[in-house]
């Protein structure tokens, strides 16, 4: 029976690779990284926290005040709308 400990080999990876050493290249080949919104430093894409800055990193791309901006004006075209049928009604 083969254990884990008998499917390494003792010959150089340049020389004769393993099938999980083009594997690991393949998968580090594949990484993207992207500036932290915070600090600036370069981050894996797939980070949470900004390992210089221990902030979370979101995958929100707009900032918040444009969504608060949005629902303003929304709210402001709504409430003009129902105004504007009040005061029809009462002519």
């Amino acid at each position: 029976m083969m254990n884990a400990s008998n499917w390494s080999d003792d010959l150089a990876d340049e020389e004769y690779p393993d099938e999980w050493d083009d594997v690991s290249s393949e998968r580090d080949a594949e990484v993207d990284w992207i500036s932290c919104p915070h600090c600036g430093a370069e981050i894996y894409e797939e980070a949470v926290e900004c390992p210089v800055c221990q902030q979370y990193v979101t995958r929100e791309t707009r900032p918040a005040w444009i969504w608060r901006a949005t629902a303003g004006l929304l709210l402001a075209i709504v409430f003009a709308y129902l105004l504007w049928r009040i005061i029809g009604a009462m002519s």
